[in-house]
């Protein structure tokens, strides 16, 4: 093997040391006397010392500057604010604060230059804040939101150093290697447009009714709605009697409510006395023999259901009412308090068609193309990937099969309650615990063999619904091809654009120029009515991600729902009618931060209310957990305290600290909870037999989670115990925190640094006030607040019918576009209007960004790295540094080529559900189940080689001894004060 390392690997060595660097900056941070290591402008002793040695030296300071010259007063007024270093253990993170943080222009110069903001309030919170004790990733044993911060943060900072530091051999990477190697490779860069834009099983699974969407062992569609007038005939084997069964948890018997009509199923239904649900009390008349409920429902639904969890496969037709709906919500509340489950959609009072509600109509419109068959012919297999890049032909000059056409505004009531249902069912099922629960089973579990007869109007609902299904179906896959093809059109855009604002300096003075210089929205260039869209579209995105992407969004939504309601929009609006500016930020000052007669300010107020209701209903979900652990049996109360206490205080013992639970768990491969657990019944606090039943727990769920072999009915029951001890300590870990953040909120130290930073941007913000009007764009925003929360509200309630994610990113981007003229307007007012040189400051802010990314020839040569020469310094192997860059080179292009590949089988899977779609023609759907089966196993073992990939850590040994020993100083020299 050579021992010189060539352009490739050189370059993708730089980034590798530019990620260890961040990462181990960023995790230093972690460290209470971090900011006491970061040179300037924080000190580097104790900053409340700081603080005391000024106060109590006031008097003499007093009299040495009385005796002093203007000049010497000012010097020695410098030197006793200079407690900081140059020398720094975090040379990035560093520079990142003194290049882009410190000069933004929203930040008053005096006053963020001078060392007090810094050292006296942000130091002394920060210090503070870290020893508060909150819990980390690994305890949570999932990302927190700090974490998620971290890697945003981490992503932004290593972009931009990665533009900025080069290689002595970058530029022939660049000029001639890069496309060679790429070339080789067969890889192209993976882009978030593509997961977006193309149609797949995770983006559709909820519109598939025609193919089988199993989704942990279950397919579920809602196919009608029967009305309790219709005369209904179905046959079946044995009567209609649900008996019910007590769950694991609960140790109660209850049933889940089968409405009935005549001829259908059984009027009755048993349960055994012993019932303790008390949300049955209102469904329910008890009597010595049993549990009689009968439904007043006016309509049911009709469910196909194929249970798959077993050997044997089962096909079930049952109906049910909405109050069943309610029942089964109730009973996985009961037996699941700690999970976040999919909202029950609301039941539609009127009779209407399938259309949504009058304030969200505005919402719906989107772009349709004339037929899918035409936008599939688009999208040819055969294609390469280079090939779709390539300019097609338009829509309507594009020939293809005729598509199954069907009329959209079908006659079909209830239309949204019933495709909200069936995803709400769909989305229970993706949770392994609720789809393998007994209440599941309970729901599904009576079922017809041979309907035999139904009514010619339900017969003729069925069929109608089962064409709106495949009219949604098809229209959402045109909807994203179509899309797909627009944000491709603005990814092109985007590209050009940064491509002008690197390599023309005066492109974004242009721009600015152009606002200030028009007289409406209308009389835009291409070039800003396409770079308005992409902000738009990446906005939208943003919400979606925010707000409703992931499972810790719905509290995130919550808590902003509650803040927006406490939010004092009419006396902020009454203050903004002032005409001083200075008058304006006063008052918005005292409304938000002053404590009057020493309490709580209105912003305290404002978080603390909301952390004090999170707190109340968390603490009943954390009841309800612990009464299902105790039924277990004894010991179930020491396990309690156990949990309890370790979270309250984890350094209460010597020999069980949280840094040897982790080194535990990692070593064991086991949870924290467990581990926990097992080390308590080591040194006797509690009792073996439940650490025991734990134990054999964790078993099965391991078992029934990682799918690993077939569990029974009982086994399933006991797996119920660890996922309620493992959610139980995840809820006190969350508990614990939230009791932090408000007393954080409670501290001095915080508010202390909130009006410390109202001082950083008080004149600045003077400035604002004078050219904006901030009356109007107030009003925008409440009136833009109250309509996300309307349009999120009826997406989590499924007043909207089936969404999918594309759905909702098509709603918010209407939504900001329905308020997007109201703000362009104050966008451009303020440019016109600007007489402090605000918008000047702010480009000569980005500008400097710009520059900082600019690849200057005369810039690289005067900063490049010369990668042999620090090799030679750290004394590195090698043979075994160039090991290492080449695994992970060749990791990062393996994942690239698999994910190409998991594209065009996405690809290829949608135009054969798509064929399916409406065909009666056996052999077309035989061929195409086959091929489909075929594609199902091969997106299988693909995702898994992927996921593989993607977890792969490769090792970087020889690469940190590089980092650490040259790089790191190689760093602070380039970037040094």
């Amino acid at each position: 093997m050579s021992s010189t390392i060539n352009p490739v690997q050189e370059h993708y060595l730089k980034k590798q040391l530019i990620k260890l660097q961040l990462a181990h900056e960023l995790n230093e941070l972690n460290s209470v006397d971090a900011l006491r290591r970061f040179g300037h402008p924080f000190a580097n002793v104790d900053p409340k010392t700081i603080a005391k040695k000024k106060s109590s030296n006031v008097f003499a300071t007093t009299l040495m500057l009385s005796s002093s010259s203007s000049k010497n007063n000012k010097n020695n007024s410098v030197n006793s604010n200079s407690v900081t270093t140059k020398e720094t253990a975090f040379p990035l993170l560093n520079s990142f604060l003194r290049i882009f943080i410190i000069p933004f222009p929203l930040f008053s110069k005096d006053v963020i230059n001078d060392s007090k903001f810094w050292q006296q309030k942000l130091q002394v919170f920060y210090e503070h804040f870290m020893t508060l004790n909150f819990s980390d990733s690994e305890e949570r044993e999932k990302l927190t939101k700090r974490k998620k911060i971290s890697e945003k943060s981490n992503k932004l900072m290593y972009l931009l150093f990665d533009a900025h530091i080069n290689t002595i051999n970058e530029l022939a990477y660049f000029s001639t290697a890069k496309d060679a190697f790429l070339t080789e490779k067969d890889a192209h860069k993976r882009s978030k447009l593509e997961n977006f834009g193309i149609p797949s099983q995770d983006t559709i699974q909820y519109l598939v009714t025609d193919e089988p969407v199993y989704i942990n062992g279950w397919d579920i569609n809602v196919i009608g709605i029967l009305d309790s007038k219709n005369t209904i005939e179905i046959k079946t084997k044995k009567e209609r009697v649900v008996s019910t069964s007590s769950t694991s948890s609960t140790k109660s018997s209850y049933s889940l409510g089968i409405p009935s009509t005549p001829k259908w199923m059984k009027n009755a239904i048993t349960t055994s006395t012993t019932t303790s649900s008390a949300f049955f009390s209102k469904l329910v008349s008890t009597e010595t023999t049993g549990v009689t409920y009968k439904s007043k429902s006016s309509h049911y639904f009709l469910l196909k259901v194929i249970d798959n969890t077993k050997e044997n496969e089962r096909l079930i037709y049952l109906k049910k009412s909405y109050e069943d709906f309610q029942a089964l919500n109730l009973a996985l509340k009961a037996d699941f308090p700690s999970k976040r489950l999919p909202k029950l959609p609301r039941k539609q009072k009127i009779n209407g068609l399938n259309s949504p509600p009058p304030e969200m109509s505005a919402l719906q419109d989107i772009p349709m193309s004339p037929s899918l068959s035409d936008v599939l012919s688009n999208y040819s297999l055969d294609k390469s990937i280079e090939e779709e890049g390539e300019e097609d032909k338009s829509v309507t000059e594009r020939e293809g099969p005729e598509s199954f056409s069907i009329n959209n505004n079908l006659n079909c009531p209830r239309e949204n309650t019933r495709t909200s249902l069936r995803q709400y069912l769909r989305g229970l099922c993706e949770d392994k615990d609720i789809a393998f629960s007994e209440i599941m089973f309970n729901f599904f579990k009576d079922s017809t063999e041979d309907v035999k007869l139904l009514g010619e109007s339900t017969k003729e609902d069925i069929i109608k619904r089962r064409d709106q299904d495949i009219a949604n179906l098809q229209n959402e896959i045109r909807n994203q091809f179509t899309n797909a093809d627009h944000l491709a059109k603005l990814q092109d855009f985007t590209k050009t654009f940064k491509k002008k604002l690197l390599m023309d300096k005066s492109y974004l003075g242009k721009l600015v120029s152009e606002i200030r210089n028009l007289k409406g929205t209308a009389d835009m260039s291409t070039d800003l009515m396409l770079f308005v869209e992409c902000v738009r579209t990446f906005f939208a995105s943003f919400i979606y991600h925010l707000l409703l992407g992931n499972k810790n969004s719905y509290g995130l939504y919550t808590q902003i729902k509650r803040l927006h309601k406490l939010m004092p929009y009419t006396m902020m609006s009454q203050i903004m009618k002032v005409t001083n500016p200075m008058s304006i930020m006063k008052g918005m000052t005292d409304l938000f931060l002053t404590q009057p007669f020493g309490g709580y300010s209105l912003i305290q107020t404002m978080f603390t209310t909301v952390l004090n209701e999170d707190l109340k209903a968390q603490n009943k979900i954390i009841k309800k957990l612990e009464k299902m652990i105790l039924e277990e049996g004894p010991g179930s109360q020491a396990l309690i305290n156990c949990l309890k206490n370790f979270v309250a205080n984890p350094e209460a013992s010597s020999n069980l600290t949280i840094e040897t639970i982790k080194e535990d768990s990692k070593a064991m491969e086991m949870p924290i909870s467990l581990i926990i657990l097992i080390r308590n019944a080591e040194s006797g606090n509690i009792p073996q037999t439940i650490v025991d039943q734990v134990i054999e727990s964790y078993m099965n769920w391991k078992i029934q989670h990682g799918s690993e072999g077939v569990i029974t009915e009982s086994e399933k029951a006991i797996s119920l115990l660890f996922s309620n001890v493992k959610e139980l300590l995840q809820l006190y870990y969350k508990e614990h925190d939230k009791k932090l953040m408000r007393k954080m909120w409670q501290d001095p130290e915080l508010s202390q640094l909130l009006k410390a930073f109202v001082n950083v941007i008080y004149d600045p913000m003077v400035k604002v006030f004078k050219v904006a009007n901030v009356a109007v764009a107030l009003k925008l925003f409440e009136k833009f607040m109250n309509d996300l929360i309307k349009l999120i509200n009826s997406n989590i309630h499924g007043e909207l019918g089936v969404c999918t994610k594309f759905d909702i990113i098509c709603s918010l981007n209407n939504l900001l576009l329905k308020h997007q003229e109201g703000y362009l307007k104050l966008a451009i007012d303020f440019c016109k209007d600007d007489t402090e040189g605000i918008v000047d400051e702010y480009v000569q802010w980005f500008e400097n960004i710009l520059e900082f990314l600019r690849n200057d020839e005369a810039e690289i040569k005067k900063d490049m790295v010369d990668i042999e020469s620090l090799s030679r310094e750290a004394a590195t192997d090698i043979v075994t540094l160039k090991t290492e860059i080449d695994d992970i080179i060749d990791n990062k292009f393996d994942i690239r080529r698999i994910h190409k590949e998991l594209i065009l089988l996405r690809k290829k899977k949608m135009k054969i559900i798509i064929d399916n779609t409406g065909t009666t023609n056996i052999d077309i759907l035989n061929d195409n189940s086959y091929s489909l089966a075929d594609i199902n196993n091969q997106l299988e073992s693909l995702e898994k080689k992927y996921k593989e990939l993607v977890e792969k850590d490769p090792s970087v040994v020889e690469i940190e001894k590089l980092r650490t020993l040259a790089f790191n100083d190689y760093v602070k020299d380039i970037f040094k004060m």
